[in-house]
């Protein structure tokens, strides 16, 4: 079985992705963190303290300026409940496929919470793919890899991670989930 991976950053690797690159507009990152808290939370292992702006959030006010887009402390959001966070970006194919198998099985399974972390600088592409391909799941936008830094995350997508009720990690699932019983059986054996 074969399955393909996306790097979440790095340089271009050829003329198309730097065509690409330059067809987008230019979008501020709206990372809701300073450069001294995102040193703080890297590598710690865990999300308490890493803050994620809705990738949803507005970001203009009503006189149609630019406004800060405040962040939720993501490791507060996986406290309490068994959690699944899915890092995903709008570049990735498997991502396509995933994405709503994990949204159907997410609402065959309302004792764990799954959350998503759209993992790449632009914001607004990534608000077109959940769009274009009908997931409506709760997501944060992560601009500067906060989280694969908190969590020493490989720097690939799709990749899955499973939180115990106290937002410790209970399993990472580097990959593309590929059917509804595999979801089950990895987040089910993590959780026992």
């Amino acid at each position: 079985m074969a399955f393909a991976l996306s790097r979440t950053s790095g340089p271009l690797d050829n003329a198309s992705d730097a065509a690409a690159s330059q067809s987008v507009q230019e979008e501020q990152p709206s990372s809701a963190m300073t450069a001294d808290e995102i040193a703080a939370v890297a590598g710690s292992g865990s999300l308490d303290g890493v803050k994620l702006p809705h990738l949803f959030a507005s970001e203009s006010s009503g006189d149609g300026a630019s406004a800060p887009v405040e962040g939720v402390d993501v490791g507060r959001v996986v406290v309490g409940k068994p959690t699944v966070v899915n890092v995903w970006a709008w570049n990735c194919a498997p991502c396509r496929q995933e994405l709503p198998l994990i949204e159907k099985w997410s609402k065959d399974n309302p004792d764990v919470q799954v959350v998503t972390v759209h993992a790449a600088r632009e914001e607004q592409r990534g608000r077109n793919f959940l769009s274009e391909i009908g997931v409506d799941l709760e997501t944060y936008s992560d601009t500067v890899d906060v989280v694969g830094s908190a969590l020493n995350l490989p720097r690939v997508v799709p990749i899955s991670v499973i939180f115990n009720p106290d937002g410790s990690v209970a399993r990472m699932h580097p990959g593309e989930f590929t059917s509804a019983k595999e979801i089950t059986d990895t987040v089910r054996g993590a959780l026992s």
